[in-house]
């Protein structure tokens, strides 16, 4: 059974309306639509969005194949997708660190802790930069080595690829990471270069929304079999591309089609059919 009401209801009891999964066509094909909102008196009260519905369910199955006892994740914020982490693993450890940069973040520090104790997890997000504190934060918060890791922190090549430095040292033999954002926030740059300095490329799944990449270490055949398919067909990229393409195309006709006749109209060059009179002139 899916997490995803318990945890919305978690952060309504605190007062926020949570919008979540949103279809972007239905919304003037708005690219923020199928993340998480978290929103209180009419107001998102984070810079950052949460992770999408899709991708608390890709969690769900991801957590149910490879099982980590030790989960660390680097970008809080209101902490929705540590508390989702926690309720789709309750019987393992969760670190999470938040540099308090943004909008609201050190209050979101606070209520994943409070969230984390009325749930009864083993949850705790504290206040931190990487990678800077990651050495100090794992060593005394972990009892030993990263299961999963999520990194969602700052969205650039330059710090994704610290963080995923910084965290690799500590991964386990069978250690997962997981990074946010990648497709939509333009990281594949640093995804190329973590392959370069790790010896393995992240894989891109497709089939989340915000375009996901995940570095496995796993030898679990379930986690492999999951990995491919939320990497999606190739062929069917393709197709929607082109399909993509035409109708970017059509659509880029249409305006020049408008426009010509809005022209022609102002300089009076309608295309209305010719008037024949009869009758004397």
């Amino acid at each position: 059974m899916s997490i995803i009401v318990p945890l919305i209801k978690a952060y309504e009891a605190h007062g926020f309306t949570i919008s979540t999964g949103l279809n972007s066509f239905l919304f003037n094909n708005a690219r923020a639509a199928p993340f998480t909102w978290l929103m209180r008196n009419g107001r998102s009260v984070t810079e950052g969005l949460g992770i999408a519905l899709q991708e608390v369910h890709f969690f769900e199955q991801l957590c149910a194949a490879s099982q980590p006892k030790r989960v660390f994740v680097i970008g809080n914020s209101f902490g929705w997708s540590t508390i989702a982490l926690g309720l789709i693993n309750p019987k393992s450890r969760i670190v999470a660190i938040d540099a308090g940069y943004d909008h609201n973040s050190l209050e979101g520090l606070e209520l994943t802790n409070l969230i984390s104790s009325e749930l009864g997890l083993n949850v705790s997000a504290t206040l931190g930069t990487s990678p800077q504190d990651v050495d100090k934060i794992i060593a005394t918060q972990l009892d030993g080595p990263i299961d999963l890791a999520f990194i969602d922190g700052l969205h650039t090549n330059e710090q994704v690829l610290k963080d995923a430095l910084a965290v690799w040292p500590h991964l386990s033999p069978e250690g997962i990471m997981v990074f946010h954002d990648v497709i939509m926030c333009g990281l594949t740059p640093a995804m190329k270069e973590i392959g370069e300095k790790l010896g393995q490329a992240p894989e891109t799944m497709w089939m989340t929304p915000s375009g996901i990449s995940v570095l496995s270490r796993s030898r679990v055949p379930e986690v492999a079999e999951l990995l491919r398919i939320y990497a999606g067909s190739e062929e069917g990229r393709n197709i929607l591309s082109a399909k993509a393409e035409w109708e970017r195309e059509r659509q880029r006709w249409r305006r020049v089609k408008k426009w010509k006749r809005s022209i022609a109209k102002r300089l009076g060059f309608h295309s209305s059919k010719p008037t024949f009179h009869t009758g004397e002139i």
